[in-house]
């Protein structure tokens, strides 16, 4: 159990952990969930040791810009590790191209309103085991956190009051919807509710999920046409954040050093980085001259 907990201050240091250990992994190198816990827990338990640290206070200062700008613009760090990365290092002038941006648009938004289509009938009907087991299972997580003194969110509590209140709830409501049908349209439509309706609740969650992951990803398309220099300047931001995170596990010794088969290019890093949108941010650290910085 204890192999599994990861110790930390607070929420916001525990995600500036996990934040460091994906900078410090190359973009195309796997690691298993045993090596991420160990190098997560390299962070954490050194950090009392580590964190008056000169080059990790500005390590820390840097990835909490970077994380906070993620949240901002509703993003994630494989979205600017792996696709705006790659958009930048292909060499075009402009990151990505306008058209190509609103057709996705355009066909993002197309497949929202077939999937919304689609969950509308199935998900009006479970309205009530939703609302129902959203109610218990966060009532339920505010005890456990409240009672305990490892647990943050208490998400495992949530997730399994979810379920033990569906299972309850399910058959009951599908029984009273079957005799609401019975009542309704007779003997057929009972039978053809009872026998169907499972399936179709079936693909009504996978309907909900397409819904949630295409509603996230247009957010990041609206940011990219507003702002086309945003991609480059958050992979900027992200390459300084690796670097200092590279430098303060290897050179300063906070963390577990690893070796791995791939590596990630050289980082991307220019004056032209210097004004950016994200309006003050240092993006050099303090013990280094930015024209050193520059010229390397």
């Amino acid at each position: 159990m204890r192999n599994a907990m990861v110790e930390a201050p607070n929420y916001h240091t525990l995600t500036l952990f996990w934040t460091l250990r994906r900078l410090y992994v190359p973009t195309k190198a796997k690691i298993d969930s045993v090596a991420k816990q160990r190098l997560t827990r390299g962070f954490a338990e050194q950090y009392d040791k580590f964190k008056d640290n000169p080059d990790v206070v500005q390590c820390l200062k840097l990835v909490s810009q970077y994380t906070d700008l993620l949240k901002q613009y509703g993003l994630r760090d494989y979205m600017v590790a792996k696709r705006m990365k790659e958009a930048v290092e292909s060499g075009s002038g402009q990151v990505v191209d306008n058209m190509e941006l609103y057709s996705r648009l355009l066909y993002r938004l197309g497949l929202l309103t077939v999937w919304g289509l689609l969950w509308v009938p199935a998900g009006l009907l479970a309205l009530p085991h939703v609302l129902i087991s959203k109610h218990v299972a966060h009532k339920k997580a505010k005890e456990a956190v409240k009672n305990s003194s490892v647990k943050i969110a208490g998400r495992d509590v949530l997730g399994t009051w979810k379920v033990l209140t569906v299972m309850g709830l399910f058959p009951a409501l599908h029984l009273v919807y079957t005799i609401a049908a019975y009542l309704i349209g007779g003997e057929t439509a009972a039978v053809a509710y009872f026998f169907f309706m499972p399936f179709i609740s079936f693909y009504n969650l996978k309907a909900q999920e397409n819904l949630v992951r295409l509603f996230q990803s247009l957010k990041p398309i609206f940011l990219m046409i507003n702002n086309n220099k945003l991609a480059e300047e958050l992979v900027a931001l992200r390459e300084v954040c690796r670097t200092q995170t590279i430098k303060v596990v290897e050179e300063i010794g906070w963390g577990i050093p690893m070796s791995f088969p791939c590596d990630d290019p050289p980082p991307l890093l220019g004056s032209k980085h210097r004004n950016s949108s994200f309006g003050s941010i240092d993006w050099f650290p303090s013990d280094e001259p930015a024209g050193e910085q520059k010229g390397s």
